[in-house]
């Protein structure tokens, strides 16, 4: 990655780095030894372990950071809320344990976040590396408005959501909002994360210059859960913030998750086959969890709809997400 000439800062508040992780000692080394050598100053790296069972906390010792252990059923965001909880920062930047900050990330970080006060969330360029398919594009994503359904998009300016590999934002405002809703074990966190910040009246907006690699490790924590998967994060997102109001609502809901349903079980049977004819037991105790959560994730929709009661807006706010979102 090549830099550019840093803009001159006239503020330079505390920053406070959060990195979560779980049992990836080498790849989190690599982030501890770029977060570094950062041409910022001041600012301060908090390491959050998600549950490591390695010597990640061992290996944390080495560096000038601050460490803070979570169980394992955290899960992601509650892990993400206690390290916003504990940073001492004005802004809080999340750089996760794959990936490596340009030497002056920061730098264009804080020039955004204190020259553009309307902005509530700042994402960073990804630079993905090791990735494949669709997941090149990984950490910018686009509203489809099918339920709570994503779509990657390659190019960044047109994204409606930034991950948290490269997030930043003021923590006075997030304070001012429910932060991290700790049922997202699974994805979707900082999502719902923007969707706050969008409701507040801020936007979220692009920084190509405060740009990370992010590299992939052939590890995925996000699969192998029972009940608590991407399905049943997806439905409980779309069903927080945009619950159906009236029979028509409703209809044009259960219409587009019954369309839904019906292709992630063509895709199980093409899968389940597959794996069936290359004898792949790994990959058939895995899909018999994928199927159990396709089928547990839709049944749940009335407790969802329970707990959501009185906590949702209308659907009617989906298409002014894209009209409203952030350009730089």
């Amino acid at each position: 990655m090549s830099n550019t000439s840093p803009p001159q800062l006239k503020e330079t508040p505390l920053v406070s780095i959060i990195v979560l992780t779980r049992n990836r000692m080498a790849s989190l080394e690599r982030s501890l030894n770029a977060l570094s050598k950062l041409e910022y100053d001041p600012y301060e790296v908090l390491v959050v372990d998600n549950g490591s069972v390695d010597q990640t906390a061992d290996l944390v010792k080495k560096f000038p950071v601050r460490y803070l252990f979570c169980p394992p059923e955290f899960g992601i965001a509650r892990c993400r809320r206690e390290g916003v909880s504990s940073a001492r920062g004005e802004i809080v930047a999340f750089c996760d344990d794959d990936c490596v900050p340009v030497s002056d990330w920061l730098i264009h970080i804080v020039n955004r976040l204190s020259k553009e006060k309307d902005i509530g969330l700042l994402g960073g360029q990804i630079i993905n590396i090791g990735f494949q398919g669709k997941h090149e594009y990984k950490g910018r994503q686009k509203w489809t408005n099918r339920n709570g359904k994503l779509a990657f998009c390659a190019d960044p300016a047109e994204a409606d959501f930034f991950g948290n590999a490269n997030l930043a934002f003021r923590k006075d405002v997030y304070n001012s909002l429910g932060g991290y809703d700790p049922f997202y074990i699974a994805g979707m966190a900082e999502i719902d994360l923007a969707m706050q910040f969008h409701r507040a009246g801020y936007r979220s907006a692009y920084e190509p210059k405060a740009a990370v690699e992010h590299h992939f490790t052939g590890l995925n924590l996000k699969r192998g859960r029972f009940f608590y998967d991407l399905h049943l994060m997806r439905l409980y997102f779309y069903l927080k913030h945009f619950r159906p109001v009236g029979l028509k609502e409703y209809s044009a809901f259960g219409f587009r998750e019954l369309k839904m349903f019906l292709g992630d079980i063509w895709k199980w049977f093409r899968a389940f086959g597959s794996a069936l004819s290359k004898g792949n037991t790994r990959r058939l105790s895995a899909l018999f969890v994928e199927f159990i959560n396709i089928i547990s994730a839709r049944a749940a929709i009335p407790w969802i709809l329970h707990i959501h009661s009185t906590t949702a807006i209308s659907n009617e706010t989906a298409p002014e997400l894209q009209s409203n979102s952030a350009r730089p």
